[in-house]
């Protein structure tokens, strides 16, 4: 598999670096990882829509959601031409779309463009050549991490998150981890619904992954957290920007 990190910015684009997102290919399929603000952008840099097989949004948080609209228009309204695109994400996620795109009294029509698909928790979807297995992660709105396996590899990918028991299952023996650490070195919050570079590094080793990628990290030093991270977690360890690519 070939990982592409579209951006890592949180919980807004900034200059030249989208939000936290990633494009999968594998056997001539294609995967989009979460559409938070700038990432259309920064995908067709790498892929068109026509190309994608299917989108995944772990949750609807803006900075992982807001380009899905934008996506509509663009598949609804402009000069791409292709069959309803699958999107997989949390149970109302339609529903949701649609009330942020409906001027009118009728709702916008997302099924002209959109498959919708719900998660539901160790429920195996596919799309192409993957097959995807949506683990449900401790946020403060319902969220998917995804575990991702095509080509005999294994790519986990844990959305937003603290610390959880999901987590033990999503990273296990992954060729791959990318994890948010949206808390970067340090964290004070009662009930955490992010990881720290620390922790990140915890459920790395734990999970015997065979490469961490940090990304997500809200500003934080990417050294400083890749520091972090490898003082529980012995493998490599990289920190994500725009355009990097990881073959798995």
């Amino acid at each position: 598999m070939i990982v592409t990190t579209l951006g890592t910015s949180s919980p807004y684009p900034r200059w030249q670096d989208p939000c936290s997102s990633f494009l999968i290919e594998a056997g001539g399929s294609r995967l989009w990882l979460d559409t938070g603000a700038g990432t259309l952008g920064a995908l067709l840099r790498h892929c068109s829509l026509e190309a994608l097989d299917a989108i995944w949004v772990s949750h609807t948080h803006a900075d992982h959601f807001s380009d899905l609209a934008v996506t509509f228009y663009a598949l609804r309204y402009a000069d791409i031409s292709r069959p309803a695109l699958t999107v997989f994400g949390p149970p109302g996620w339609a529903e949701r779309l649609r009330t942020f795109l409906s001027h009118a009294a009728v709702p916008s029509p997302l099924e002209d463009v959109f498959d919708v698909q719900e998660l539901t928790d160790r429920r195996a979807v596919s799309a192409g050549c993957f097959e995807l297995v949506p683990v449900y992660v401790h946020h403060d709105a319902p969220c998917f991490g995804v575990r991702v396996s095509a080509e005999a590899a294994v790519v986990a990918y844990t959305g937003d998150t603290g610390p959880c028991a999901g987590l033990t299952d999503l990273a296990a023996g992954a060729d791959l981890l990318i994890s948010e650490a949206g808390y970067g070195l340090a964290s004070s919050e009662d009930d955490p619904v992010h990881l720290t570079a620390t922790q990140a590094g915890v459920v790395a080793r734990e999970g015997q992954v065979g490469g961490l990628l940090l990304s997500h990290l809200a500003g934080a030093d990417v050294t400083e957290c890749v520091r972090a991270a490898a003082q529980n977690y012995f493998g490599p360890v990289s920190g994500a920007r725009p355009g990097l690519v990881v073959n798995v």
